[in-house]
């Protein structure tokens, strides 16, 4: 079914069907009994042909209707509804029912829905990281208040101990045995020291000289190994305020209570130590690891939950972490790495060597054909490829090491997943901490911690920066989804602006504000908006704006170049239908400007393609204009998305009907007061009220077909005054009297204010662009002038140098060494070179200073007395000279000639041929002409098209036939003059072609 059953046969349904077709949504018209009328061709290509099947035998292969239809819903209560619905697509659209009458006077419903399946996904993916990150907050808050817990507990039991160890001294000075079982059961270690004394008696070391069995339980350190030893054989690393409070305890009888971190025993003891005898002390202490532990992890994740919630945006935040995790391990280097397309660069890192960074930012490196070379363990812990099982994986697929060299000569390369490239290690770096970033189920990166160093990391920070590095990836994933809610919010409100235009404005206005709307969004000077017609033809209606990039070339290859340029087609069905052009942005345009651009031009490509559907329609809309005035007051009801609100006055009964959006322009509620004339002109801002009335009472009196006008209405509801834009079409009877008159009214107010802001905007940088004109007109202005004093000044010392410099060639010529002749001769040559470079500079200083008012000029003349000074060189090389049909100009007849002549010098110069030929010609193109002087010389390489243009820059040696480098910097300067361009198009061998253009002659 291409069409269905149609909804009623006049040409105005059939121009409403038409415009239906193409419109980018679901559109269909159902009967009572469920039959599909008519279906547009996008809900065709997702739910296939009808072929005179019921909604639900098309749509769910059902036998009987849905239960609680909604479709139908309209046709009861008479009133426009909006719903949700899966497709069986599995997508999800959002539904607008409207009732209407068929000419027979059948009900019909209209229903139009728009795919809603990508908005409903990103505000999914949008809860379920915030639902995500309230877990994982959830889930470290109960962590935390159980190790709270724990440590009260812990310190509640420790009280208990210290009371039972003073218990215990007190027994053991009465019963012995009693001691002793104290002793040898308790669960706290006990060591018995003496004190020993440097030569001016202050304590130097202690020695061992009992302790319990706990002792080496919590030590490790055997008994027999420390009986009679002092600390500083025992241990490797003591810490000295140990030797100093115990040598306190010892002298003094004071005891003393403190927590300490043994780097030897990699534990922290809770100690207390008392004297039980002049120059001896007693330790009494337990392992508090655990509880010191978890103690400063639930510290260390509090300052990381704050700096990560303090963070205002994902680069402050990253950069943060690094800091935070470099710190926190004590490493010599710290990096993150994030997801970005298929690669996983640095996004921070802090400490590597710039060569590291460089060689190692990506993961993988491949060959020529795209071949694996090598892999890295940060590629390997990102794709989660690990064994649990090696000491050096951990179960939530982290890598670490405190001895790299070592691991790598002891383990074999399956072990670490295949072979490595081994950067790290070649880098000297022995401790090594790879911990992936996971959110959700999705590994976004990794962090990496480096040092030269060896034993740097241990099981248990591993743990912890495992956990930590849990918070960041939710905090990481939340910031980039706010970051794509702002992304999409910000392409839908510059979108929503730039398709109002399609709304708000007639024919080629709209391309007018949608650039306007661009140009503000993107923060550009200039810009093009242009589209592609049905056959073919680029149209640029914005290029003759001041802020156009101009000409219709714009959209094509090789059109004008700007600096800064950003542009964008705008596809249609596969196919390009217009450009987005933009230049001239401070700062320059980011990735994310041309991201927004591209996704602006494919929300806005089915307006901008209805638009040229409309244009190609319009002649046939002229010519049934009647009953496709009808057939639009359908329409334009059932487009209230766009919160246009229509009205229609029945002259004969004074019988106003307004639609719901015109009630809520006007401040009422839909239905509050019986609509009329009267009553419409009451809500009219008085001062506004005559105008309205003229213009559509005028309107009536002198046969119009129809009015448009602005004017301000006064809300009931609050008083505020509104501008609005009205426009009326009347309907005439059989007789050719005026029955009705159908209208729409648009609430402009804001596009008001938007309006008198731009204006403000656009007067002040008018007239800055004014100043600094005529600043860079006086600066141009002195250095011609300082060019020609400079050039004219150099001219009379350098004909006496010339002069005496012959002189001293003809006379001394052959009477000195060869030696002699030959400086003479370079001198000779070099002063003739210099002296043909100071005409060439004032003649070209002078193309402005003196240069004539444009006029009228015919161009085939200004050759002819170009060829007539170059006669001589001419007939020397035997050129011939080819010539088409040249057109008057608007120009400067002698610039002009000079412009000829240095082209056509330089054509016949540059010969490869010993007969060289040179074309000259002129074809017009709109309102300028394009002239070409071609040749069959040598030719000029590609990179060095522009440089020749440059003044002195000569491409071949004076003594090889070069010239002072400045006729084609003058044929540029004329050019230019002439509001043209002149640019060559060659290759090595092939020849040369220079065009420049000239404007057309105004035609009075």
């Amino acid at each position: 079914m291409r069409r269905g059953r149609r909804a009623g046969g006049s040409k105005g349904s059939e121009g409403l069907l038409e415009m239906l077709e193409t419109v980018p949504v679901c559109v269909s018209i159902r009967s009572s009994d469920r039959h599909v009328l008519f279906a547009n061709r996008f809900f065709r290509e997702r739910f296939g042909e009808s072929k005179g099947r019921r909604c639900f035998e098309y749509l769910f292969d059902r036998r009987t209707p849905c239960e609680g239809c909604e479709s139908l819903r309209v046709l009861e209560t008479g009133q426009p509804h909006c719903w949700q619905w899966r497709g069986p697509d599995g997508r999800d659209y959002e539904l607008y029912d409207f009732p209407v009458k068929e000419q027979g006077g059948a009900d019909l419903v209209l229903e139009m829905g728009v795919d809603i399946t990508e908005t409903k996904r990103m505000q999914a993916e949008l809860r379920d990281s915030k639902v995500l990150m309230e877990e994982r907050v959830g889930e470290r808050t109960a962590e935390l208040t159980e190790s709270n817990s724990e440590l009260r507990a812990a310190v509640e039991e420790l009280r208990i101990v210290t009371e039972r160890l003073g218990q215990a001294k007190d027994e053991a000075r009465q019963v012995a045995q009693r001691y002793q079982d104290l002793f040898e059961n308790m669960t706290e270690a006990f060591v018995l020291h003496d004190v020993i004394l440097d030569p001016a008696g202050r304590p130097c070391d202690y020695r061992v000289l009992d302790l319990n069995p706990a002792f080496e339980r919590l030590t490790g350190l055997a008994r027999e190994s420390v009986l009679g030893k002092t600390v500083r054989e025992v241990l490797l690393q003591v810490d000295d305020s140990w030797i100093e409070i115990f040598g306190r305890v010892a002298l003094s009888g004071k005891p003393a209570r403190f927590e300490s971190f043994s780097r030897d025993l990699r534990k922290t003891f809770e100690i207390t130590a008392f004297r039980p005898q002049p120059m001896r002390f007693a330790v009494i202490f337990s392992d508090v690891t655990d509880q010191a532990r978890a103690a400063q992890e639930r510290e260390t994740t509090i300052e990381f939950l704050r700096l990560v919630n303090e963070s205002p945006d994902l680069v402050g935040m990253v950069k943060a972490a690094a800091e935070f995790f470099q710190r926190l391990a004590g490493c010599e280097a710290a990096g993150i790495r994030l997801d970005k397309g298929d690669e996983f660069p640095y996004f921070e890192s802090r400490g590597f060597p710039a060569d590291f960074l460089r060689t190692e930012n990506e993961l993988c490196i491949r060959d020529r054909e795209g071949r694996l070379e090598a892999d890295c363990l940060c590629g390997r812990v990102i794709c989660g490829r690990f064994d649990a099982s090696k000491p050096f994986f951990t179960p939530g697929g982290s890598f670490w090491s405190s001895a790299v060299s070592r691991l790598v000569a002891s383990a074999a390369p399956a072990d670490l997943g295949g072979p490595t490239r081994g950067r790290c290690m070649a880098e000297g770096y022995e401790s090594l901490a790879l911990v992936p970033l996971i959110a959700g189920d999705r590994r976004i990166g990794l962090i990496q911690l480096n040092d030269r160093r060896p034993g740097v990391f241990d099981a248990a920070g591993i743990g912890l920066f495992e956990r930590l590095a849990g918070h960041l990836a939710v905090a990481i994933a939340k910031f980039r989804a706010e970051d794509a809610l702002r992304e999409e919010n910000r392409t839908v409100t510059l979108a929503n602006r730039l398709l109002a235009a399609f709304v708000e404005e007639t024919e080629e206005a709209v391309f007018d504000k949608g650039l306007a709307v661009l140009l503000e969004g993107f923060g550009s000077k200039r810009g093009a908006f242009c589209c592609i017609d049905e056959e073919g033809r680029v149209r640029c209606p914005t290029s003759g704006t001041p802020r156009g990039l101009g000409g219709e070339d714009c959209c094509k290859p090789g059109g004008p170049q700007t600096a800064d340029r950003l542009s964008c087609p705008i596809l249609f069905d596969e196919g390009p239908i217009g450009l987005f052009e933009l230049a001239d942005k401070e700062g320059g345009y980011t990735e994310e400007d041309r991201r927004l651009l591209k996704a602006v031009a494919a929300r806005v490509a089915p307006a901008l393609y209805a638009w040229i559907q409309k244009q190609a329609r319009e002649a046939e809309r002229r010519r049934s204009a009647s009953d496709l005035a009808q057939s639009r007051g359908m329409l334009d009801r059932a487009q209230r998305i766009a919160h246009l609100g229509s009205w229609e006055l029945d002259l004969a009964e004074n019988r106003l009907v307004w639609s719901d959006e015109v009630y809520r322009i006007f401040g009422l509620e839909p239905g509050q007061f019986a609509a009329t004339y009267d009553a419409f002109l009451e809500a009219v801002h008085p001062e506004d009220r005559k105008a309205v009335d003229d213009a559509y009472v005028g309107s009536l009196a002198s046969g119009m077909d129809n009015y448009e006008i602005e004017h301000r209405v006064v809300r009931r509801s609050d008083g505020a005054v509104r501008f609005v834009h009205e426009r009326c079409e009347h309907f005439r009877d059989e007789s050719g009297k005026i029955a009705r008159s159908v209208g729409m009214v648009h609430d402009i107010t804001e596009r008001k204010k938007m309006v008198e802001a731009i204006v403000r905007s656009r007067d002040l940088l008018e007239v800055k662009v004014q100043e600094r004109t005529r600043e860079l007109q006086r600066s141009n202005m002195d250095l011609e002038t300082f060019a020609y004093a400079a050039s004219h000044d150099l001219q009379e010392p350098l004909r006496m140098i010339a002069s005496y410099i012959q002189l001293l060639e003809r006379r001394y010529k052959g009477r000195l060494d060869a030696d002699a002749d030959e400086f003479l001769a370079f001198a000779s040559d070099g002063a003739v070179r210099l002296q043909r470079m100071i005409n060439g500079l004032l003649a070209y200083s002078r193309l402005e200073t003196k240069a004539a008012p444009m006029g009228e000029v015919d161009s085939g003349a200004a050759l002819d007395r170009a060829l007539e000074n170059l006669e001589l060189t001419l007939r020397a090389s035997g050129a011939r000279i080819e010539r088409g049909a040249l057109p008057v100009v608007k120009g400067d007849e002698v610039q002009l000639i000079q412009l000829f002549q240095n082209l056509v010098e330089n054509a016949v110069k540059y010969r490869a041929e010993p007969d060289p030929v040179v074309e000259v010609r002129a074809e017009e193109r709109g309102g300028e002409w394009l002239f070409s002087v071609s040749d069959n010389g040598i030719g000029v390489d590609e990179k060095h098209r522009e440089a020749i243009f440059l003044i002195f820059r000569r491409l071949h040696p004076a003594h090889e036939g070069g010239g002072a480098g400045i006729g084609l910097a003058i044929v540029k300067r004329i050019a230019e003059r002439h509001g043209g361009r002149v640019w060559v198009d060659s290759r090595p061998g092939g020849g040369s072609v220079f065009s420049f253009i000239l404007p057309k002659l105004a035609v009075p």
